[in-house]
């Protein structure tokens, strides 16, 4: 599960260093072995994050929590929260802006941009297995929406 509000649950905003090796996002409700729930607020880059609850975490301390683990240990979360849902349009993904960087639990990035050509609004999508490394796969140029909001949904994209 993800929260959308996250920042709710900061002091205030930390430093993102975002690794390709990262495996949790913010937003992501995790547990650790004491079955403390909390909300990632910060990652801090290989492996490393912070959440409201417990502090500073690695990965290997922690784990997405499951709905049932959420209602036991911490149900406020379930009121609160604003769950990511899919996406339901490319301005939606993107927060209303032209370009975004993309993250999925694979660690591939994409940098998704929407342009306009002669009152044509098209859509382009390049891959890269890290920030600065060559692409994975081909770019997309596109102009169908409904392609783009596809892939970002279908390989559980999150913006960076």
């Amino acid at each position: 599960m993800n929260i959308q509000n996250f920042e709710n649950y900061a002091a205030f905003e930390y430093e993102n260093n975002l690794s390709s090796s990262d495996k949790f996002f913010r937003g992501d409700v995790v547990i650790n072995n004491e079955n403390e729930v909390g909300v990632i607020i910060q990652v801090q880059g290989n492996g490393e994050y912070r959440t409201d609850m417990f502090g500073n975490c690695s990965e290997s301390e922690i784990r997405m929590a499951t709905d049932n683990e959420i209602e036991m240990y911490r149900p406020n979360i379930m009121n609160e929260g604003t769950f990511r849902k899919d996406y339901t349009s490319v301005g939606q993904a993107l927060k209303a802006r032209n370009f975004g960087t993309f993250i999925n639990t694979n660690g591939e990035y994409c940098v998704v941009s929407r342009f306009y050509i002669k009152n044509n609004l098209k859509y382009q999508v390049v891959f890269g297995k890290g920030l600065n490394e060559i692409a994975t796969r081909p770019a997309i140029n596109s102009v169908s929406e409904k392609k783009i909001l596809n892939l970002l949904n279908s390989e559980g994209f999150k913006l960076v």
